[in-house]
């Protein structure tokens, strides 16, 4: 599929959210907000841009590690940016759109797309393993019905998906389905390398960094969304809004809807109105949440392939 086509259908995915939240808004009454007398603060913006920031460096070194473990070293600042330039395609189904940075690999070093794609996966996996850790930590102090519910599937499909990765046998089943394809029996010899990826990027050393790393983003992240709730004048507990949040993007996650759109935010919706949240407050701050968290990302991400790369 051409890159082209990708962005077509964030363009479609963009234009979807943006009805949905114009519905949102017309079916709140902000008025009951003034009535409250509730304000934004905004002394707390600066605060959640430097975190936003912090959280997207971490996140790149993350990917930078991955490439040192595949002893396929570039500079930091490059990993920065190819990391940003992944994002302009992280509005798609599973995130898997950021598997451009594989191709930007290609173009800048050479780098073969088969033996940095598992990076792609291993990144994607490694935050789900981290959202229902936290997850399951936070249970502690917030325990909600729709979050066990909802991390049984996350912990099934992150085991699954863990096994299948794992496993030769997975390797040797995707080369026979290749062979009996004419237009992929080009891509036999790929999944060696692939496999090879993966079971370096699998070693318990290497995995256990990856993990860490991906805890540090999403602590990061709890934060930010703590203090977006604070702003937007939502009293609620720090480790509920933690509960909240990643029950919701977990559930967008497993979805596989293009960054989760509409699922993630009409949960989270739901889960803050079912904690005495009044409707109209709560889509205000979840759609500023997901204006900061997803969208400006993707954004910069695609400001950053669009004029930090030539891709013909």
């Amino acid at each position: 599929m051409k890159i082209k086509n990708f962005f077509d259908k964030i363009i479609l995915a963009l234009a979807a959210t943006i009805i949905f939240y114009f519905a949102i808004i017309l079916y709140s009454d902000y008025s009951s907000i003034d009535e409250k007398n509730i304000t934004f603060d905004f002394q707390y913006i600066p605060i959640i841009i430097i975190l936003m920031i912090v959280h997207t460096l971490v996140s790149s070194f993350k990917f930078h590690r991955l490439l040192q473990q595949l002893n396929k070293p570039i500079s930091f600042k490059k990993s920065i940016k190819i990391f940003l330039g992944g994002l302009s395609l992280a509005l798609t189904p599973g995130g898997l759109g950021t598997a451009i940075k594989s191709v930007l690999l290609k173009k800048q070093f050479n780098y073969s797309i088969s033996s940095t794609f598992p990076i792609i996966l291993i990144e994607r996996w490694t935050e789900l393993i981290a959202i229902t850790i936290i997850i399951s930590v936070l249970m502690m102090w917030s325990n909600f019905l729709t979050s066990q519910i909802i991390l049984i599937f996350g912990i099934l499909f992150v085991a699954v998906f863990g096994i299948l990765i794992s496993k030769s046998k997975t390797f040797t089943s995707i080369k026979k389905i290749i062979l009996k394809i004419n237009f992929l029996k080009k891509l036999y010899s790929s999944i060696d390398e692939s496999e090879t990826s993966f079971k370096i990027l699998m070693k318990k050393k290497n995995l256990f960094e990856i993990i860490s790393i991906s805890l540090s983003t999403k602590f990061i992240h709890l934060i930010t969304v703590y203090l977006i709730f604070q702003s937007a004048g939502i009293g609620i507990e720090f480790f509920d809004s933690g509960q909240i949040y990643y029950t919701s993007l977990l559930i967008g996650n497993l979805s596989f809807l293009p960054a989760g759109v509409i699922v993630t935010e009409s949960g989270m919706i739901a889960m803050l109105v079912n904690n005495g949240i009044d409707f109209s407050l709560a889509s205000l701050a979840v759609i500023f949440m997901r204006f900061i968290g997803t969208w400006i990302p993707a954004i910069a991400g695609t400001i950053t392939y669009k004029f930090g790369f030539s891709l013909k």
